[in-house]
């Protein structure tokens, strides 16, 4: 059975083809889900909340694009909602803080991928959400700020500061000799 039969089953209801479907996909679309949850047990709700109204709108899925990019959107968007559900406030309102750090070498552009995901777990959950919707899924900060409801600014700063924690977390020194400087 190929992904368009799947499809196709799954819209009539075939309980066969919609586990061949979710055994297909769900590897994928768990990493997203990661991405955005605080931990596994989180990631794992998201992604059964997501293949839910995966079945359950896939009526609505036009074969335009890719199948796994229609499901990808649904996983975020899932994940999001999730987070707004269960967290009373997402992030913390602030004033736009420039990203200067484009001009600055980047010790994190020679990390791996599973190095550098590690360490963005790390970030607090709304820090890391911004994080990989403008890192990872491309989205621009107009349309993260549609998304979680916030401004472009926040979305702007919340990224500067996620890049910021993330080059401390790989190279504490700087802000330690900062720390030195203030105090003495």
């Amino acid at each position: 059975m190929d992904e368009a039969e799947m499809i196709e089953g799954c819209k009539r209801g075939d309980r066969a083809a919609q586990h061949k479907l979710y055994k297909l996909y769900a590897s994928k679309m768990f990493a997203v889900c990661f991405r955005y949850a605080s931990d596994r047990m989180d990631a794992e709700d998201v992604l059964q909340e997501g293949f839910v109204k995966v079945f359950n709108g896939i009526n609505k899925y036009l074969p335009i694009g890719p199948f796994g990019a229609w499901i990808k959107t649904i996983m975020i968007n899932t994940a999001i909602q999730h987070y707004r559900r269960n967290k009373r406030s997402i992030i913390d309102s602030v004033e736009f803080v420039p990203d200067n750090s484009a001009t600055e070498p980047s010790v994190i552009d020679s990390m791996s991928v599973i190095e550098v995901m590690d360490l963005v777990n790390k970030l607090p959950d709304g820090y890391k959400q911004i994080f990989n919707l403008y890192a990872v899924e491309g989205y621009k900060h107009y349309e993260i700020g549609e998304m979680l409801g916030i401004s472009e600014g926040t979305s702007k700063s919340q990224y500067a500061r996620a890049k910021k924690s993330l080059q401390e977390m790989i190279d504490p020194k700087p802000r330690m000799i900062e720390q030195k400087q203030s105090n003495g």
